[in-house]
């Protein structure tokens, strides 16, 4: 069953009251310490909101690894039918009404918060925001269409066959132009975007913009070709490498690598090595924690890739 409206911490009647009174007052540090205090529950209760939503989450990284190391070939579309459900749950959480209440009143007592608390409220307003601009249907196709597109790349790519796979992969480009635009129509002032592309490299590097990629970028048009062309003459002047005389075996592969991650402290007990179709890394939080300790990776070995789970991320160095 979906999460419906009553699921959710509300603001009680009162609180609401409150809420008003000190959006009226002109100085809020004359506020009663009672009242204060129920304004602060509402801090708490984002918590519990984004807890819920970080549980969500691990059950898609969960199912995503599966995907990659473990399912079936016939799985793949209802896997991406229930991934696409998840997204569309965590959507409607984050689109309930009651939200805005809730930031509005932990806002108004952010001053009462920890730093580390405060930079918490505002990552889940980041997050809240971007949801808002986006539509569920949205989210869900998108997801739905990266799945097909991801799993049938397996097949094409073993063939070189483009002209197959284009289509798909076509379709996942319009989708997330829809959802850059949706992001920009509705952020645009607030954030700063300039374009619809600043929108979706706020999703990955925050802060970011196309302008200071664009200088970046033309610094090493200026620097690289001198630089590759000092690189080949010393490679010149310095005895071939090593070549491999035939290629490595895949049980030698997946033993050098165990070899490698026992030296560097992985603890088998609480993770595992598993292959993969391609590198991939990932994780997920532990329960009640905004930190990682489950960490997926994955490197390619000749044909293969060896794809990682582990759950205990402060035991991996690497």
């Amino acid at each position: 069953m979906q999460p419906g409206a009553g699921d959710f911490p509300r603001l009680s009647l009162c609180a609401t009251c409150e809420l008003v009174s000190l959006q009226q007052s002109s100085d809020t540090d004359e506020l009663k310490q009672p009242k204060r205090k129920t304004l602060l529950m509402s801090y708490q209760q984002l918590e519990k909101t984004f807890y819920r939503l970080a549980q969500l989450d691990h059950a898609s990284a969960m199912l995503g690894w599966d995907q990659q190391v473990m399912m079936p070939s016939k799985g793949n579309e209802p896997r991406g039918l229930a991934l696409a459900e998840l997204s569309g749950i965590a959507t409607e959480i984050l689109q309930q009404n009651v939200l805005a209440d809730l930031f509005s009143a932990a806002e108004l007592t952010e001053t009462d918060l920890q730093p580390w608390q405060q930079a918490n409220l505002r990552e889940m307003r980041n997050t809240w925001k971007r949801a808002l601009a986006i539509p569920k249907e949205l989210v869900e196709a998108e997801v739905i269409a990266t799945n097909e597109c991801e799993y049938a790349w397996r097949h094409y790519r073993q063939h070189n066959n483009w002209q197959d796979f284009q289509p798909l992969l076509q379709t996942v480009f319009d989708l997330v132009k829809e959802k850059a635009q949706a992001l920009h129509s509705v952020l645009a002032t607030e954030q700063g975007y300039i374009n619809d592309y600043d929108a979706l490299l706020d999703l990955f590097d925050p802060g970011t913009r196309l302008a200071s990629v664009d200088r970046l970028f033309n610094q090493l048009k200026a620097v690289l070709p001198d630089l590759q062309q000092s690189i080949m003459e010393k490679q010149l002047s310095l005895p071939a490498p090593l070549q491999p005389s035939s290629p490595v075996a895949r049980k030698t592969q997946l033993k050098l690598s165990r070899d490698l991650m026992s030296l560097l402290g992985f603890d088998f007990t609480a993770g595992r090595l598993d292959e993969a179709a391609h590198p991939f890394s990932g994780g997920v939080g532990e329960s009640g924690q905004m930190r990682p300790d489950g960490v997926r990776l994955s490197r390619l070995s000749g044909s293969i890739s060896l794809g990682l789970q582990h759950q205990r991320a402060l035991q991996v160095f690497v």
